[in-house]
């Protein structure tokens, strides 16, 4: 069993090209482990996180650049001995670890007021006295608390790859891309490092029917669909535009030819 995928050398490196994400069940696994190339006791899951830019406009009419964070999970084969190399380079983390980091989402301040402002409108509500509930305050404390849990969840959904456990060396010898391909309609396309030569010629050979090539009839329908799809809903947009333009063309025309 190697500790690292970069002692490696690049001969034994097995590249494979497939439509099948890593959480696709139709993904075929070889029963060897993708680590060391030992018979696999079973799967060990796990997850990479990917950077998606987005391009947007900021508020004064600038374009900005924005990130969004794409999670792909996934399973590799594993020997048992490659399963305890595992979970020993894995960091231990305790529940403040996992608070925290819902503190670094901007959501959070809005959960702090919503919870402040509904534990006034609470206190409001119960005040005592033998006067009763007060509902008008009572009402409005319940919205601010059902904003603030919706607070917590928005939170807990952007910070998500946070809580994430950290690729170990064992798990980085089955590494895998993005989606390449994010075109609509398009087939995807994912492609695979397989650091163990044994596991990465019976992964490829397993997964044969599914390999991403530009010959790939698959390939060639998506990319049909995407365009026209592009044509059906851009199309109309553009000629809308080219009309609107060419009439206010011929407007001013016929007004300099009246002058």
């Amino acid at each position: 069993m190697s500790d690292t995928a970069a002692v490696v050398p690049a001969s034994s490196l097995v590249l494979c090209d497939l439509m099948l994400s890593p959480s696709d069940p139709a993904l075929v696994l070889p029963p060897i482990c993708a680590s060391c190339g030992a018979p696999a006791n079973g799967l060990l899951p796990f997850a990479n996180v990917f950077d998606r830019p987005i391009f947007k406009y900021a508020h004064a009419g600038r374009p900005n650049d924005d990130t969004a964070y794409h999670i792909v999970h996934a399973r590799m084969p594993c020997c048992d001995a490659c399963q305890r190399q595992h979970e020993a380079e894995l960091p231990r983390r305790s529940s403040l670890f996992y608070v925290g980091t819902l503190f670094t989402s901007e959501s959070m301040i809005f959960v702090v007021c919503a919870a402040i402002f509904a534990g006034y409108f609470y206190g409001r509500a119960f005040h005592g006295g033998g006067r009763g509930v007060d509902i008008g305050p009572l009402v409005i404390a319940a919205a601010a608390t059902l904003m603030a849990v919706a607070g917590v969840f928005s939170a807990k959904s952007v910070t998500k790859r946070l809580r994430l456990a950290p690729q170990t060396s064992i798990t980085r010898r089955f590494a895998f891309s993005d989606n390449l391909s994010l075109a609509p309609l398009t087939a995807p396309h994912f492609q695979y490092t397989l650091y163990n030569k044994m596991f990465g010629d019976a992964f490829a050979a397993a997964n044969r029917a599914a390999l991403w090539s530009e010959d790939n009839p698959e390939v060639r329908r998506g990319r049909r669909h995407s365009l026209t799809a592009s044509l059906l809903i851009f199309g109309p947009i553009l000629a809308i535009g080219a009309w609107v333009t060419i009439e206010k063309l011929w407007a001013s025309l016929s007004r300099w030819v009246a002058h």
